[in-house]
């Protein structure tokens, strides 16, 4: 049981699922597929319409012209290749969910509309994909109940047909009550795989390829301020000054809880506005999106949270900053190669701050 409610109560990061979406070349076709997916639906209800005219009320003819037009409309919003926010995409779920069941609830008793209860496969996987348990949950109460309605409908008016509504039925329980469940264990495993990969063991900071992903997201929210566009995308690049006499002093495990303690503060200072990774061995990278002046401000305040004469292996830090104007990153076609060339620069600038002696802050020209 607790296992269960820790399933439960798991929350599900939209954001970092649609970043670790547009880090990928294949998963970036998901919202084509999403496209696809949604014109068969409308194909199927305009060939529900034209094979069951005269079968079904005015009003069930209706409906099934209203889902066809409507998940054209949702097909070609899709087409964008855009994902959508939160918000847009629980109302995809809701209003996808409701318009297939519709159209089924709409078609005249028989095996066939049983059949067609496989349409709410892709909506499920697609809930599995993005959203929490609860969701998915919701989803197959859903699903499972109509299936149940459209099978009492099969048998009580084709009675001869019972068998062939049951073995249906069976074959659609098997797809939308095993498989999908399935896919859902198997899809969350490999999603907390993919988040472990995006950070560093040893600090719980990012990895450089968590970072690329943070960035994209960070770049995506509204500018903040009076001039949006005056805005700039800053790096500051930390290394940790004299760790190796650290090692040698202390031992590596006092070495390691250096690294802990520098990336913790690094990470209380970074709060909502930026992003810190660990590049690997002592050294650390901010990003921020911001007026040009905090990142300075940011930089200061690193340099001076880093080095405390409490800690029982004080070290300094040396530390380069570099920026680069918000409109270089708009376009998204190398967006990861724009950010290597700005962490490039400030690297540059630190390694010029720890030639000048360490404990202190150089910026790039």
């Amino acid at each position: 049981m607790s296992a269960l409610r820790v399933w439960w109560s798991a929350a599900i990061d939209y954001d970092w699922v649609v970043s670790y979406h547009r880090t990928h070349p294949v998963l970036r076709a998901a919202p084509y597929l999403i496209a696809s997916t949604c014109a068969l639906i409308a194909v199927v209800g305009a060939l529900s319409l034209a094979s069951s005219r005269g079968e079904v009320a005015p009003y069930a003819s209706w409906i099934l012209v209203g889902v066809a037009v409507l998940s054209t409309t949702i097909g070609l919003w899709w087409l964008r290749g855009e994902m959508p926010t939160r918000t847009q995409s629980r109302w995809f779920v809701a209003v996808g969910d409701s318009s297939i069941a519709a159209m089924l609830l709409s078609l005249p008793p028989s095996p066939i509309s049983v059949a067609l209860g496989m349409l709410f496969a892709p909506m499920g996987n697609y809930t599995n994909v993005f959203h929490g348990p609860r969701a998915f949950a919701v989803h197959h109460v859903l699903s499972m109940g109509v299936v149940l309605v459209l099978f009492v409908r099969a048998i009580v008016s084709e009675p001869e047909e019972t068998l062939t509504a049951i073995t249906t039925s069976i074959a659609v329980t098997v797809v939308l009550f095993a498989a999908s469940p399935l896919n859902h264990f198997f899809f969350d495993t490999l999603r907390q795989d993919a988040a472990r990969s995006y950070f560093d063991h040893l600090t719980g900071l990012r990895n450089r390829r968590g970072l690329f992903a943070a960035v994209h997201a960070l770049l995506q929210r509204p500018k903040t301020g009076e001039s949006p566009n005056s805005c700039c995308v800053s790096a500051i690049c930390i290394d940790l000054d004299s760790c190796k006499a650290v090692n040698d002093q202390f031992g590596h495990a006092t070495g390691d809880d250096v690294l802990r303690e520098t990336a913790g503060r690094i990470l209380h200072l970074c709060g909502d506005e930026a992003v810190g990774a660990r590049l690997g061995g002592e050294e650390f990278v901010v990003i921020l999106v911001s007026e040009p002046d905090r990142a300075s401000q940011l930089a200061c305040a690193l340099l001076a949270a880093i080095y405390d004469v409490r800690d029982r292996a004080p070290v300094s830090a040396s530390i380069g900053v570099a920026s680069a104007s918000i409109q270089d990153f708009e376009s998204d076609v190398d967006m990861a190669g724009t950010v290597r060339a700005l962490i490039d620069v400030a690297d540059d600038a630190m390694y010029e701050a720890k030639r000048r002696g360490g404990n202190r802050i150089a910026h790039a020209p």
